[in-house]
């Protein structure tokens, strides 16, 4: 058994004799007093850093930790990421508001619009962040954003 239910523990209990008469509502009361959720879990994974691992962000982690220095000299460190394929969704009718004694709603059918791709940009030494939606996921709408992502090397102070 890969998880256990208060009805399936309160059963173990009493074939293995620990407490012949234990209910699955103790069991219920007994966890929740003692903050654990035997029905609930979560994955993670183990990072491995091997060696080719190491010698391939070496230089990256040296510009993240230098990105201050950098900045200085004129050089700015960025780091770009994507997120592709997004689907633009929009809901059939509007969002009811929480109300006493009523959650918010939300309507269960939507309409889709499509893909839209993001891209952003973080300035390291600044912490500014810059987001495009491209339309397509693809070379030339990258090489179109890039020239508008060159950072101020000193942030605008108003």
């Amino acid at each position: 058994m890969t998880h256990w239910s208060t009805r399936s523990l309160a059963q173990a209990a009493r074939l293995q004799g620990i407490a012949p008469t234990l209910s699955h509502s103790t069991v219920a009361l007994i966890l929740r007093d003692a903050d654990l959720q035997p029905h609930r879990s979560r994955y993670w994974k183990t990072p491995v850093a091997d060696n080719t691992f190491r010698t391939l962000s070496a230089p990256i982690l040296w510009c993240y930790e230098r990105a201050a220095a950098l900045a200085q000299q004129g050089e700015v460190v960025m780091c770009v990421d994507e997120k592709p394929n997004i689907q633009a969704l929009e809901r059939r009718r509007p969002t009811h508001p929480m109300r006493p004694g009523l959650i918010e709603r939300q309507e269960f059918e939507y309409v889709r619009h499509g893909t839209v791709n993001l891209l952003v940009k973080l300035v390291v030494h600044t912490g500014m962040m810059r987001g495009w939606c491209l339309e397509h996921n693809d070379s030339a709408s990258l090489r179109a954003v890039l020239p508008q992502s060159k950072p101020p090397l000193r942030p605008r102070v108003s």
